[in-house]
């Protein structure tokens, strides 16, 4: 099922970036990533790593939830469903 969801993103969303690809299977395997959790999977800089989240919050692959070190992000589509 899950990779079933995976097809269904990467359709609505078109091309993605192997980085947005290994957050997004993240994502349907855990449900939330957090900016640490990011920077380790990706094995990027804390930069790099906010450039990706605000990119894919632009284009509502996620959005972000909690504040300050509680901030974490979910799939947009997950938190439609909940």
């Amino acid at each position: 099922p899950i990779m079933d969801d995976y097809g269904r993103l990467t359709d609505d969303y078109g091309r993605l970036s192997q980085d947005e690809e290994k957050i997004i299977r993240h994502l349907l395997e855990h449900k939330t990533i957090t900016r640490k959790e990011v920077i380790e999977l990706i094995e990027a800089q804390k930069t790099k790593a906010h450039e990706i989240l605000s990119h894919m919050r632009e284009k509502k692959i996620i959005i972000t939830s909690g504040k300050g070190r509680s901030t974490h992000y979910i799939l947009g589509e997950l938190a439609h469903d909940q």
